[in-house]
């Protein structure tokens, strides 16, 4: 499956030859007549639909001019199947389509901040007219009141250039001014990028990182790292009680407030029975 990278929302043609039935040989014009329900599109993955212009030989090649509307090009990925449904004169085959969000504004140019909101900001008037043109990309405050903020748009309407990004301003926005601020929109690339909430949360914290050794991780069955240090710990700094007796106890070190371990010894000094709390 051949894979194509095409702008994002803008009408696309491209040129790309199909293979006969039963045969190593391109398709050529006497081979083929594309009909309605042999070529559609599928966008981000939703059902098949039937292409709204088929593709048309090239005169004197072997080679078919594919074409696609703006609206056909309003996803991230596009697939094309052709399938001929009558008589089988191509094989059937799919072409994947990636779009880049090569933006309307020239791409890191500061531009002026309409208004904002704090979940919110208007890009310029210059800026696309597809809902959802900017989704994905990241739109940074390069001067003025709230500089050096960065965030990920979540939807954008092409309508009113009204861009709702993935968590609040720490800054405001000023829109007029001598201290106004100017924005410029990055592409975030082809995937799904992750949130600044959700980038913030793939960063574990100390005491994430302190659970998963101590608590989480065991150093043999039924005992945990804190827990193994515990009963260290009772054993050469806590105070023992009962030697000689048969029943010795070691508690806590420092606080002396629990008894962490208590072995019986038998007359020969050997342990034959040991309790802990590790708790």
């Amino acid at each position: 499956m051949s894979t194509i990278s095409i702008p994002y929302g803008a009408a696309y043609s491209f040129s790309a030859p199909i293979i006969k039935a039963g045969s190593t040989d391109y398709a050529l014009t006497a081979d083929w007549t594309p009909a309605a329900g042999d070529v559609q599109i599928s966008k981000d993955g939703g059902a098949f639909a039937n292409i709204a212009t088929l593709p048309t030989f090239i005169s004197g090649a072997a080679a078919l001019n594919w074409s696609l509307s703006a609206t056909e090009c309003e996803a991230t990925e596009i697939v094309i199947q052709v399938i001929d449904s009558a008589t089988k004169a191509v094989q059937d085959q799919f072409f994947r389509l990636q779009t880049t969000k090569a933006s309307a504004l020239q791409v890191g140019v500061p531009q002026v901040v309409q208004s904002a909101g704090d979940t919110a900001i208007t890009l310029d008037a210059t800026a696309a007219a597809q809902t959802d043109f900017y989704k994905g990309c990241v739109v940074a405050i390069t001067s003025g009141s709230g500089a050096n903020q960065a965030r990920i748009i979540t939807a954008y309407n092409g309508t009113t250039k009204a861009a709702t990004i993935d968590r609040a301003w720490d800054v405001a926005l000023v829109i007029t001014g001598g201290s106004r601020s100017i924005f410029a929109v990055f592409p975030q690339g082809l995937n799904q990028p992750l949130t600044s909430a959700q980038t913030t949360a793939a960063v574990p914290t100390t005491a994430q990182i302190a659970t998963e050794i101590f608590d989480t991780q065991t150093v043999e069955a039924g005992m945990t790292f804190r827990g193994a240090l515990r009963l260290m710990g009772a054993v050469l700094m806590g105070r023992r009680s009962g030697t000689g007796s048969g029943t010795e106890v070691f508690n806590a070190a420092v606080t002396n407030a629990k008894a962490r371990v208590t072995a019986t010894i038998d007359g020969s000094g050997n342990r034959t029975n040991v309790t802990t709390d590790q708790t």
